[in-house]
């Protein structure tokens, strides 16, 4: 598992974008970049949502916020993972919208570490 710490003093940051410097391991330094779409869903159709999704995608950046690529072009980004949580479950409190968001990035980071050891250099 890698260590990570808040990064800053990225350019070109969204809203729902996370940024994190590695703190350990062999890509020490690297910033990784967790974008987070929040899309609310209405199953019965009644006008209220009634499940949230969360989509997560995570990618190697540069400090401007663009998607570093391996020597052959492969762009270090995972394919976005979709979360849900019950709307009724966020609001009884038996969920944390917060604490499952913070979860979730952190699984993210891995996945976009993995999958850059996987495409390699």
């Amino acid at each position: 598992m890698v260590e990570y710490i808040q990064a800053s003093g990225i350019s070109n940051a969204g809203e729902d974008e996370h940024f994190y410097e590695l703190t350990s391991g062999i890509y020490t330094g690297d910033i990784v970049r967790i974008s987070q779409v929040r899309n609310p869903i209405d199953l019965d159709q009644d006008g209220s949502p009634d499940q949230f999704a969360y989509k997560m995608i995570g990618a190697f950046v540069t400090t401007d916020n663009q998607v570093r690529n391996n020597t052959t072009g492969t762009p270090w980004q995972t394919p976005g993972k979709v979360e849900t949580l019950q709307a009724s479950a966020v609001a009884e409190g038996t969920e944390n919208e917060e604490v499952n968001k913070g979860v979730w990035r952190m699984e993210c980071i891995q996945r976009t570490v993995n999958l850059r050891v996987v495409i390699g250099e």
